[in-house]
């Protein structure tokens, strides 16, 4: 399950409390191995804001964080990937 926990950080950077060197160990083990870029979130805006049809969505753009879990238990992650969200030590 996703801690739920908000961090005030731009795209692709680390969140408070938690260095630039821990951020990038955490992102290498996340099932896309890297953090939504700046891009992506601006072509996801856009297309929300494009699609006549959408009138609510939450988009989450975690770098495969939020399904971490899931696939750990289906076998499909190998149990050493960490978490995002997870310990925000260094």
């Amino acid at each position: 399950m996703h801690s739920g926990k908000r961090h005030r950080a731009g795209a692709g950077s680390a969140p408070e409390g938690q260095s630039a060197a821990a951020f990038a160990a955490r992102c290498r083990r996340l099932p896309l191995r890297r953090p939504a870029g700046l891009s992506e979130l601006c072509a996801t805006r856009r297309f929300l804001l494009a699609a006549k049809s959408v009138t609510g969505q939450l988009s989450i753009l975690d770098g495969g964080d939020c399904l971490a879990d899931d696939l750990r238990e289906e076998g499909l992650l190998p149990a050493s990937f960490g978490r995002l969200t997870g310990d925000m030590a260094a």
